[in-house]
């Protein structure tokens, strides 16, 4: 008579590796659009994420559309808008190291709004003034190198608040709002044909919201990312607990207890994968 243990270690192989199929379709079955927006502060951050990657866009894309109506060469301009952007992308490097991700999107945003509106100031009172023209076309120039800085930065930082599971989700929304931005950037650009003034008045007030919004953002450099929805949702509650940001939007307090079942069923898939 033949034993019974192969054919119960054939069951129980089967039964393994069913668990594992089953474990391995729940996994990719996780729709990360509805855990995003169904945790609150996971969705309180993406939407403000989108906002000011909206304006980012915006601003962004303006500055460089608008480069044609500025006083200069138009050839010149554009040679040193390009420097700007370049320039933006090796001070990147030693701000992120110095004062972190987020000081350095809301600095960059606010250096950026300072500088339209400044230059949209020297170029009402100093209009038909060759220096004051020049010096007008300096501060846009600058205005676009904070907005380029800011629009730089963005991308690393956004894929790191955001959990790995959902991170490119995350960034999906992010960058359809940034499309939406951008879509604007030609009619607000049209409005310097009537108004000259109205233009960087809309760049500059949109980039002084963006970095009061883009401040609420928590630190990521030199910092664990997260991993799981449950994860990043405790450290967002951790960042906001108790501030004014929380209570003006109605968000719910932090509890002590959040549920890991994500980091459980992380723990059980490698587990099941070193059986």
């Amino acid at each position: 008579m033949a034993p019974s243990f192969p054919l119960t270690f054939g069951t129980k192989q089967r039964k393994t590796s069913s668990v594992l199929e089953l474990k391995k379709t729940q996994k990719n079955n996780i729709n990360s659009l509805k855990e995003i927006f169904s945790r609150p502060y996971t969705r309180f951050f993406i939407v403000i994420d989108m906002l000011v990657w909206a304006i980012a866009s915006m601003v962004y894309y303006g500055l460089v559309l608008n480069i044609g109506s500025l006083v200069g060469n138009i050839f010149v301009n554009n040679a040193v808008g390009g420097l700007m952007e370049l320039l933006a992308m090796l001070f990147a490097i030693p701000l992120i190291s110095f004062i972190g991700f987020t000081r350095t999107i809301g600095y960059s945003l606010f250096f950026a709004s300072v500088t339209c509106l400044a230059s949209t100031v020297a170029l009402q009172f100093g209009s038909h003034i060759a220096g004051i023209e020049s010096f007008a076309t300096v501060l846009a120039m600058v205005g676009k190198f904070g907005a380029s800085l800011a629009f730089g930065v963005l991308y690393q930082h956004t894929v790191e608040m955001f959990a790995t599971v959902g991170r490119s989700t995350a960034f999906g929304l992010t960058m359809m709002a940034a499309r939406i931005g951008s879509l604007f950037s030609p009619f607000t650009v049209q409005t310097s044909y009537e108004m000259p003034w109205l233009s960087p008045i809309i760049f500059g007030i949109t980039s002084m919201l963006a970095a009061i919004v883009a401040l609420i953002f928590p630190e990521t450099k030199g910092l664990k990312l997260s991993a799981t929805f449950d994860e990043a949702e405790k450290k967002f509650q951790e960042h906001l607990q108790g501030t004014v940001t929380a209570k003006a939007f109605c968000l719910p307090k932090a509890s002590e207890n959040i549920s890991n079942n994500d980091d459980d069923q992380k723990k059980s898939w490698v587990s099941d994968q070193n059986v």
